[in-house]
């Protein structure tokens, strides 16, 4: 059993030695507190930074693309958006992360908890997940895409469409690593008229 904090920091003179002493014999319970410092820091950043946004993104793969790419991207999308920061337009926020890592897994769903994602491509484990209950997913507008994309790419239930093979949509093409992923609406998601837009934008590029 170790000995009381007060009584060993007594016997050491220096507080180098004192704060070693601390770190060394309290490095768990630092650990778990630095953690959930970092956790909590990253929510309340992203929460504030997501508010600003016309509509979120989520890419969760395999192989997720680097932040040039990343930023490629988003500025494909804001002119499909015609978004224009003269005019006060906020921007759309592309997140990605790998599905190989359970942290990025833990920050996805708490994301999706939190309305924070539009537009979804994650992995078809990860999507059948969430298809087992339609009430996780917005059916996509079967309109925009049944003609345009071959059967077999569609995730199709109860004669609705859940999710799309991301590959196979234009420019979200480049957010997907592999024919595994898969593109989705979550039902909670806060900027569904946008989401809608853009996938009616895509859509015609088909």
């Amino acid at each position: 059993m170790k000995p009381t904090l007060k009584k060993e920091l007594s016997t050491r003179k220096s507080l180098k030695s004192k704060l070693k002493y601390i770190f060394f014999a309290y490095k768990f319970e630092l650990g778990v507190t630095l953690f959930i410092v970092a956790i909590l820091t990253f929510f309340i950043s992203t929460t504030i930074m997501k508010d600003h946004s016309v509509l979120n993104i989520a890419a969760y793969t395999s192989d997720p693309p680097n932040t040039y790419e990343v930023s490629s991207i988003q500025g494909e999308l804001n002119k499909i958006l015609k978004i224009n920061y003269n005019q006060g337009r906020k921007t759309s926020e592309v997140t990605v992360g790998s599905s190989k890592k359970i942290s990025n897994e833990i920050k996805l769903r708490s994301m999706i908890s939190a309305k924070q994602v539009d537009i979804l491509i994650i992995n078809k484990r990860g999507f059948k997940y969430l298809n087992a209950n339609t009430k996780n997913l917005k059916p996509i507008p079967k309109k925009l895409f049944a003609k345009r994309i071959d059967k077999q790419y569609l995730f199709i239930k109860h004669n609705k469409i859940y999710g799309i093979q991301a590959d196979k949509i234009p420019i979200l093409s480049k957010l997907s690593s592999s024919s595994d992923d898969v593109l989705c609406v979550p039902a909670n998601a806060n900027n569904l008229n946008e989401a809608k837009k853009l996938l009616i934008c895509l859509s015609k590029r088909i």
